[in-house]
């Protein structure tokens, strides 16, 4: 009995001596081992670097997006806020506008970019697409580019293809009503001549010679149609200046008016251009200022040079041009005279533009009007 006494207890020795054995394996190995100091460090340095990467590339990425007029704007349930520089002025104008507001909002993942057109800039905005769990609506960014440039020069092609096809009509019309209006104008003087062959009364002679004047006032327009939409060939070379405005001043001085031409332009100065060009376009400016509706007592003729560039001025004394006129001044059959067609501005800058040059108002006010050719 007691030898059995003894096995039991060995045998129940060597189990609680296997177990504590097992459990110490164990723990040795699911321990978990204590980091050092310097692993620590290590760590801590290689995420500070990182995150001042990620900020460095940030604001990289919102200075070249600043540079190309290009706005990141994150839209949220309180409205547009902006990301970068541009996105922020964007996010100031866009947030008072709901209607645009409304737009962005509607705007998804796979929509085609949509264009707003603000008070001063057009913008084409498309929805970044974000990765799944990011999307809410709280939470979008939007990518808005300035495309006010790129629009303006569509609208002005447009423009001028309009105008080219309103030329070529015009044109037309014009080569058609020459012939006729000719022999009206020449069977009018003929029978204003031969007035007291057929026993015509003077008062009658009278009526047939204003309706001379008339059709060939209206045959020279005509003309200057035909003109306008003529191919012109423009040869680029040397003109003398104070030549150019000794010509121009005697076409000028050949009109009917009581306006004093004064050339102010120093002796040896010269410019490049086409000599038969830049003579109409200085006279279309100067034919504008004698007319009756500006009332101009002078007309100067002006010539300086400014940064490397000669500039032509014509000014005159008159009551200047109107508000509602100054924004379409240069557009054909515009004009805030009675007499003629409006088309002189639009021919003269036309011609400039030719030569490579620029034609704008200066100024213009109740006490005199400018333009200056630049070339």
């Amino acid at each position: 009995m007691k030898d059995i006494n003894i096995l039991t207890l060995t045998l129940l020795l060597f189990l609680w001596l296997g177990t504590v054995l097992w459990f110490f394996i164990y723990w040795r190995r699911h321990r978990t081992r204590p980091v050092s100091a310097a692993t620590t460090d290590f760590f801590l340095t290689l995420a500070s670097e990182k995150a001042r990467e990620a900020r460095a590339a940030q604001e990289q990425l919102y200075k070249t997006a600043d540079l190309l007029r290009v706005g990141l704007l994150m839209l949220k349930d309180t409205g547009l806020e902006g990301l970068n520089a541009f996105g922020r002025e964007l996010a100031q104008v866009l947030n008072e506008d709901t209607q645009a507001l409304s737009q962005l909002g509607a705007l998804k993942e796979d929509s085609h970019a949509i264009t707003l057109k603000l008070k001063s800039v057009v913008l084409q905005c498309t929805l970044l697409k974000q990765e799944d769990g990011a999307s809410e609506i709280s939470k979008r960014v939007i990518v808005a580019q300035d495309v006010t440039q790129s629009f303006e020069l569509a609208r002005e092609l447009q423009y001028r293809e309009r105008l080219a096809i309103l030329g070529k009509m015009t044109g037309q019309i014009a080569h058609q009503l020459k012939t006729p209006l000719a022999v009206l104008a020449g069977r009018a003087q003929l029978l204003a001549a031969k007035g007291q062959d057929f026993s015509l009364p003077n008062a009658m002679r009278e009526q047939l010679l204003l309706l001379y004047e008339e059709a060939r006032s209206l045959a020279q327009r005509i003309n200057d149609i035909l003109d306008l939409y003529r191919t012109r060939n423009i040869t680029i070379q040397p003109v003398s200046v104070p030549r150019l405005f000794e010509a121009v001043q005697e076409r000028l001085l050949e009109l009917e008016h009581e306006c004093e031409v004064l050339v102010e332009c120093p002796a040896d100065m010269t410019v490049q251009g086409d000599r038969a060009g830049l003579e109409m376009a200085l006279f279309l400016l100067g034919q504008n200022a004698v007319s009756s509706g500006v009332g101009a007592q002078h007309i100067y003729l002006r010539a300086v040079k400014t940064n490397g560039h000669v500039v032509l001025e014509v000014e005159d004394d008159g009551k200047g041009i109107s508000p509602d006129l100054q924004a379409r001044l240069f557009e054909p059959f515009v004009s805030g005279r009675t007499e003629g067609l409006g088309l002189g501005l639009f021919l003269a800058k036309d011609l400039i533009e030719r030569m490579n040059g620029e034609l704008k108002l200066a100024f213009t006010s109740p006490k005199g009007t400018c333009f200056q050719v630049r070339l």
